[in-house]
């Protein structure tokens, strides 16, 4: 029987990388954790790759204090780091011969876009965030809906499980580890920023922070 393990809630994410930061003798900010829990979307695989490899680029550089930018630096090698059925995975869903493509565009969108409480998302929560992606097009639902359903075939890895009716659909990422992925591979490529992500995701404030790096 499978168990349904909730996904890391912003303040577990935020204790996990500063109590391992403390051990390193590294310190932090707000806004580095916030993007590492924005862009790990509760998964702890992700949350302990991206601090890790955002420490490491910190070290690099001969500093103590890990920064947002930091993590910028080093999604290219945390991109690299996922398992090879993710990155395969992806690559199959996206592959196509045409240079104009939207698949791409489109499944960054689906990993942006609002869902429910079971993850799931419809096709109409996929036009803002295109739209953000890929300003001044004015997409609607049926400019991709071609898209939407090959992502739920087997030629495109079934990246998509679909779920309902015509009309109704609801979509969920097949595995909950491609979804982070398709947004730091987008970050990483420049196709989405820091700006326009933030937009998808209510940058929290909190009086426990200042602009000061943090120590635990």
């Amino acid at each position: 029987v499978q168990i349904r393990m909730p996904r890391m809630s912003n303040e577990e994410m935020q204790q996990l990388i500063l109590t391992r930061y403390n051990r390193c003798g590294l310190r932090t900010d707000h806004d580095t954790t916030w993007k590492i829990g924005f862009l790990s979307r509760g998964l702890p695989p992700y949350t302990h790759l991206l601090a890790m490899n955002a420490a490491l680029y910190a070290i690099a550089s001969k500093r103590i204090g890990v920064t947002h930018e930091d993590v910028d630096g080093s999604l290219a090698r945390s991109v690299s780091d996922v398992t090879q059925s993710i990155r395969e995975q992806y690559s199959t869903a996206i592959r196509t011969q045409k240079k104009d493509t939207l698949y791409p565009y489109v499944l960054l969108a689906c990993a942006l876009a609002k869902t429910d409480e079971m993850g799931r998302f419809q096709q109409t929560d996929v036009v803002q965030p295109l739209n953000q992606i890929l300003p001044g097009k004015a997409y609607t639902a049926a400019t991709f809906a071609l898209h939407m359903n090959e992502f739920t075939e087997i030629s495109r890895g079934e990246v998509l499980k679909r779920t309902g009716t015509p009309r109704n659909y609801r979509y969920r990422f097949a595995d909950p580890m491609m979804q982070p992925f398709v947004v730091f591979k987008g970050l990483a490529e420049g196709i989405l920023s820091d700006k326009s992500a933030e937009i998808f995701s209510a940058k929290p404030q909190s009086e426990l922070f200042s602009n000061e790096p943090l120590r635990q």
